[in-house]
């Protein structure tokens, strides 16, 4: 499951809280979630398991189609089999770009942009 607060806490019937992480894990304790935290990175969480990943400091510009960059982003190194820690800092890294360009689809850096 991959949310962002807003979503994390309307499935939660909760208000936006720094605790959401923790929530979906005790309400969905099988499921493997990532929460996107904005500009303060994101959370995985599996159980007990939990890894935190920090955004990377940028000025943003337009924050229109974060989300997808970062899911995608995600998603792709996931499927490189990548390590959880490993896929969170490059989605954090292209998703922190991404907000530094205006537009949707424009604003998705290449991955030979990610440092």
């Amino acid at each position: 499951l991959i949310v962002n607060e807003t979503e994390a806490a309307a499935i939660l019937g909760l208000a936006v809280s720094d605790q959401l992480d923790e929530q979906l894990a005790i309400q969905f304790p099988k499921m493997k979630i990532v929460l996107t935290l904005g500009e303060a990175g994101a959370v995985y969480r599996h159980g007990t398991e939990s890894i935190r990943q920090s955004a990377f400091p940028v000025k943003a510009v337009d924050t229109t189609g974060a989300g997808d960059t970062f899911t995608g982003y995600f998603l792709a190194a996931l499927m490189r089999e990548e390590t959880i820690q490993n896929c969170l800092e490059e989605a954090c890294q292209a998703s922190s770009i991404s907000v530094t360009r205006p537009g949707a689809a424009t604003s998705i850096p290449k991955r030979s942009e990610l440092a």
